[in-house]
């Protein structure tokens, strides 16, 4: 009876968190109803990007001249597909890039951007896009040596295809150490 009730317990606590899930995934596509009753809002619509096999996932964005270009960490469309992936040896955690027309649709197919190279070490989140003297410059996350080093790179069109160039690690002297010790160590 005992482990009937607890069984009863571990369902019932499942699915209120599934429920909560659901219904707060649901209201987060939406823009809180106090904020467009006010007229304060900068958004007027929500819209969902789709990429070839993948969701744009912690993106960053910027106007070009017509369009937008739109960089993003890649993420799996879901639980299969990520093992699909972990099965080619393929990352989860690089950054790709595409431009996009007016309308936020694809023109053409999203690219790797970073890494640069095949190093199954290297891992990069969270790309932040701006503007500065006319040219497009890219600040990200660099996991590499287990800490999050902010990193600074100048993107640039070259044949057609978008490119990383003069890539900077924004940290202070001894970071690398830094990160290699533990916290008690640090404390």
């Amino acid at each position: 009876m005992e482990k009937r009730i607890r069984i009863r317990a571990l369902f019932a606590l499942f699915a209120g968190v599934f429920i909560f899930y659901v219904s707060c995934m649901h209201r987060s596509r939406e823009l809180p109803e106090s904020v467009v009753k006010k007229g304060i809002s900068l958004f007027e619509e929500v819209k969902e990007v789709k990429l070839s096999g993948y969701k744009p996932y912690n993106p960053g964005v910027v106007a070009l001249d017509s369009g937008y270009l739109l960089v993003t960490r890649e993420k799996a469309e879901s639980f299969v597909n990520y093992v699909q992936l972990k099965m080619l040896g393929k990352r989860n955690n690089v950054i790709k890039v595409v431009e996009l027309d007016e309308n936020f649709e694809s023109r053409g197919n999203c690219e790797l951007l970073l890494p640069t190279s095949d190093d199954p070490l290297e891992i990069v989140t969270d790309p932040r896009l701006f503007k500065h003297d006319g040219s497009i410059y890219m600040i990200f996350c660099d996991h590499t040596y287990g800490g999050s080093v902010q990193t600074l790179a100048k993107l640039e069109k070259d044949g057609g295809k978008w490119e990383a160039s003069s890539i900077v690690p924004l940290h202070f002297t001894g970071a690398v150490e830094f990160y290699g010790k533990n916290l008690v160590e640090i404390l």
